[in-house]
Parts: C-alpha cells; sequence; structure tokens
C-alpha cells in the first residue's frame, strides 16, 4: 500500500467529505459576494486606481535612479508587469478573504444586536478600501513630489490639498502659475515651523 501522509483512508469517503466540504463553503463564498457585490466593486476599483498609479511611482523613482546613476535602485524600480499583476491580483484575494472573515464575525455577533450579518463583510470591504486609499494617496503624492511631515490622516489631507492646488493651479494657468502656489504653500510651511 502506499503512503498516505494524511493517513486518510482510500475509499473516496474522505474525498466526498472534502467535496461537501468545498460546496458548502462555496455557497457561502457565492452569497457573500452577490450579498456585497457593490463594495466589492469599489474594491475591484480602487485595486485598479491604485495599480495605476503604483506604475506611475514605480516609473518616477527609476528615472531619478537613472539620473543619480544608481544602477542597482534602477533595477529595483524596473516595471515589471507580471509582478505589479501578481501583488494586485494578491491584494484583492486578502480583501475578499477579509471580507470572509469580517462575514463570519458579523454572523457570529451581529444577529444579536439586530444587525444583519452581511454588515460584517461590508466593514471588511471597507476597511479594504481604506487600505487602497491609503496606498494610492501615497503614490499620488509622490508623484507630485509632495513630502508628508506628519504621518497621520491630517497630515495626509493637508498634503493631499497641497498637491491638488498645485497641480490644480498648473493645469489651468500654467506652470509659473503652479510654481508660485506651491512656493506660497512652502513658504507658509516654514514660517510654522520657524515659530
Amino acid at each position: 500500500m502506499g503512503s498516505n501522509i494524511l493517513n486518510l483512508s482510500s475509499n473516496g469517503i474522505s474525498t466526498g467529505a472534502r467535496a461537501a466540504g468545498v460546496t458548502i463553503f462555496y455557497s457561502e463564498i457565492t452569497q457573500m459576494i452577490i450579498d456585497s457585490r457593490w463594495i466589492l466593486v469599489a474594491v475591484v476599483l480602487f485595486c485598479i486606481f491604485d495599480f495605476r498609479l503604483g506604475c506611475k511611482e514605480s516609473s518616477k523613482r527609476k528615472e531619478a535612479a537613472d539620473k543619480e546613476g544608481n544602477t542597482m535602485l534602477s533595477d529595483l524600480y524596473r516595471f515589471h508587469r507580471s509582478r505589479a499583476i501578481r501583488r494586485s491580483a494578491n491584494k484583492f484575494v486578502d480583501y475578499v478573504l477579509l471580507m470572509m472573515v469580517s462575514e463570519a464575525f458579523g454572523a457570529a455577533f451581529l444577529p444579536y444586536i439586530g444587525v444583519p450579518y452581511i454588515y460584517g463583510a461590508w466593514a471588511g470591504g471597507l476597511i479594504a478600501c481604506g487600505c487602497e486609499i491609503s496606498s494610492a494617496c501615497g503614490h499620488f503624492l509622490y508623484i507630485h513630489g509632495v513630502q508628508v511631515e506628519k504621518k497621520n490622516v491630517k497630515g495626509y489631507a493637508l498634503a493631499f490639498v497641497k498637491a491638488l492646488a498645485v497641480a490644480f493651479a498648473r493645469q489651468k494657468a500654467g506652470e509659473q502659475v503652479g510654481e508660485a502656489v506651491e512656493e506660497a504653500f512652502n513658504e507658509a510651511e516654514n514660517k510654522k515651523s520657524e515659530k
């Protein structure tokens, strides 16, 4: 008789039990996806948005490394389509698993307080969207050359508004106006730090 690592009988019962288990989980996963399809669509869109900004940031970092003559960093930031797609797909799978675990906790606790269990999956989806928004904002700020000094919500919000105002001024009024707006922000920030 051959080696059986799990010491399972080879009469097919264990295979049937495994198939039944997969079928039960399949129906649960399918129902979770159906019930929370809109937050799942939002997660997909944020993953695509983060993917796009991440590609731009990688390109900008590679250009900076090439200008410095740093071949090690240049190779590190060279765009690899397969790696970028694999990382984005892994993030999406992680977020679906987060939603499943959140739904399980929701099914265990939320009905006792009169809340439908699916809000657990929505909570997991909102956490996923928050992570993607944070990542995309980091990419956006780097692309536009904004340094975030305070790594908190207020610091990110101020840096984002500054980058948005500078980008808007450059697009609508020209490069010189954009530089003037950026210089005004920097002077105000310097005055604040001197106090």
